[in-house]
């Protein structure tokens, strides 16, 4: 099977994302980890490739800035997302007169907040 971009993705080793050439759907992302069930791909047979070629990245890990980073791109999303969720329910109030529920301002106010 034809691979490119292969890097370990954990400390042992063992576990390694790379893109695959499906000949269905070209180039797409794949994880190889040798607990997978699915023999689809021989991983066994794939990692030997890539171990016998040198031709794995060594594994780098994230540093507590990107960490930092990939955390709050959750949180924004989470934030974003409840915001979006909660739009009708303020309108809806908003349009028919009616006072929104405090509990509702201070979570959207919250939301906000948390948002970077």
């Amino acid at each position: 099977m034809e691979y490119r971009n292969a890097v370990y993705i954990n400390a042992e080793n063992t576990r390694v994302n790379c893109e695959i050439n499906s000949p269905v759907h070209g180039w797409i992302p794949y994880t190889l980890d040798p607990s997978d069930t699915d023999m689809t791909v021989d991983n066994d047979a794939l990692l030997a490739s890539m171990v016998l070629n040198n031709d794995v990245d060594a594994y780098v890990a994230s540093t507590s800035s990107e960490l930092a980073s990939a955390a709050q791109a959750v949180i924004n999303g989470d934030s974003l997302g409840y915001l979006a969720s909660t739009d009708w329910y303020v309108t809806r109030f908003t349009e028919s007169g009616v006072a929104v529920p405090a509990d509702v301002t201070q979570a959207r106010t919250a939301a906000r907040a948390a948002i970077v």
